[in-house]
Formats: C-alpha cells, sequence, structure tokens
C-alpha cells in the first residue's frame, strides 16, 4: 500500500513537472513571437523585392516580373483565410508559410508564363497560346501545389510537441496553395493579354 501511495505520489509530481514546463514553453513561445515578428515582418517586403528582381532577370522584361509578382496577393488570401478560419494568429512560424507559400506561387507563375511566352515567340496567335498554355501547364501546375499541400497534412493535424510551430506554418501554406493555384489557372493567362510584348503576327497557328 505505501509503495502504490509512493509510486501514485511520483506520478503526481512528475505529471507536475511537465506541467510547469509546458506552462513555460507556452510563455517562450509567445515572448520569441513578440520578439522576432517585427523582425519577421521586415523580410517580406525584402522577399518580394529579392522575388522581382530575380523574375526580372529571369524574362528580362519588367512587364512579366510584375505579371508574376501579382500571384502573390492571389497566394496570401488564402493564407489568411486559412489563419482566421482554424483560429490561429500571426506568429514567427506562420510568417515564414507565407514566404515558403509565396515560392510555390511564383514558381507555378513562372512555369505557366514561360510556355505561353514560348508559344508566342513561335508565332502562335496571343489567344491561342494563352489557351494552350493554361491547357498544357495545367497538369504541372497542379501537381507541384497538390504535392506540397500534401506533404504538409500531418503538420495540420500534429497535437505533440513542436505542433505550435508547425500547425500555423501549415495552415498559411494549404490555404494559400488553394487560392492560389485556382487563380493562377484562371487570372494569370486572362492578365497575360495586357502584359503581352509581341508584336503581333499575321501568321495564325491553331491550337
Amino acid at each position: 500500500m505505501a509503495i502504490g501511495a509512493s509510486v501514485g505520489k511520483g506520478g503526481k509530481n512528475e505529471l507536475a513537472d511537465v506541467l510547469v514546463v509546458q506552462h513555460l514553453l507556452n510563455g517562450w513561445l509567445a515572448d520569441t513571437d513578440q520578439t522576432l515578428l517585427p523582425t519577421t515582418g521586415n523580410c517580406g517586403p525584402l522577399t518580394i523585392a529579392a522575388i522581382f528582381f530575380l523574375l526580372f532577370l529571369l524574362f528580362n522584361s519588367l512587364r512579366y516580373a510584375t505579371l508574376i509578382i501579382l500571384v502573390l496577393p492571389f497566394a496570401s488570401i488564402g493564407g489568411i483565410i486559412g489563419l482566421f478560419v482554424t483560429g490561429e494568429y500571426l506568429s514567427v512560424p506562420a510568417s515564414v508559410g507565407f514566404i515558403a507559400l509565396w515560392g510555390i506561387a511564383v514558381l507555378n507563375g513562372v512555369v505557366l508564363v514561360s510556355y505561353i511566352r514560348t508559344l508566342r515567340e513561335s508565332g502562335m496567335s496571343l489567344r491561342n497560346s494563352v489557351v494552350r498554355g493554361a491547357t498544357q501547364r495545367f497538369r504541372p501546375v497542379m501537381m507541384t501545389a497538390t504535392i506540397a499541400l500534401l506533404g504538409l497534412v500531418p503538420f495540420l493535424f500534429s497535437t505533440g510537441p513542436g505542433s505550435e510551430v508547425q500547425r500555423p506554418l501549415a495552415v498559411v501554406v494549404i490555404g494559400g496553395l488553394i487560392t492560389s493555384t485556382l487563380l493562377t489557372l484562371v487570372m494569370v493567362p486572362v492578365l497575360y493579354r495586357w502584359f503581352d510584348d509581341q508584336k503581333p503576327e499575321p501568321k495564325d497557328l491553331s491550337v
């Protein structure tokens, strides 16, 4: 009986120690968010500027760089909605998730715009280039977004140690991928008509 009481008392002490450590960890994470969030927020504009510069080097055109940068709001909308629906707040992991999300969204935009531009340079009309580009690049864009989304699903439902970091990041990336993929496949081909810099050719190739 004394042994059982001793074991029970020891278990209670261990549970109390775990609760204390968890409380301290939550407080440390909150303090870390308050300290690092302004610094991480400053990385957003720098990241966008760096992406724009790299896009300009890739396409050697301000028009195409601007067109692809326009996919960032499409991605950010989904991330913000995801945070609102799940009750998460804008923390350091969520900010890192936005930066990772922007990279995936820009990659999908580059895949789509590059193919449409290649079709235009081959002599195809603007309308047919946009239609074929959106059709032929639908599968690669969807596969890229789907693989990234499925890889983050376990983080979305994590409940163990580290879930405070994993869950906001997964929510932002998954929500943003849903909206950015759909809007990229629809809006980028539509907007391309206003950003096209190729001279109209008399020859029109069929789709």
